[in-house]
């Protein structure tokens, strides 16, 4: 591996931390893609009213806009990680 190649990897390290930082705390989950987008996930059980669009405009409130989002609704499986259960995603480019 290359200075250059070593250098790029510390960089998207330091801002996949970052990114997880500043949004860590609306969303349970936060993954980064091979092409450069971010997918943050915030589980339920009940909804109480809110939907996706809440978890959208709570992410763009910090000045990150999204790019994609929606609603998985799946059958509740206890133990199981967010991705396994219903959750709100939105994917945006930081």
């Amino acid at each position: 591996m290359t200075k250059q190649q070593v250098a790029e990897v510390v960089v998207a390290i330091m801002k996949e931390k970052e990114v997880k930082e500043k949004i860590g705390y609306l969303a349970d989950l936060v993954t980064r893609h091979k092409d450069g987008t971010y997918t943050a996930r915030r589980g339920f059980y009940y909804k109480f009213d809110k939907t996706a669009l809440d978890f959208k405009n709570d992410i763009e409130a910090l000045g990150i806009p999204v790019l994609a989002y929606g609603t998985e609704e799946k059958p509740f499986k206890g133990g199981m990680g967010v991705k396994a259960n219903s959750h709100w995603w939105a994917t945006f480019r930081a």
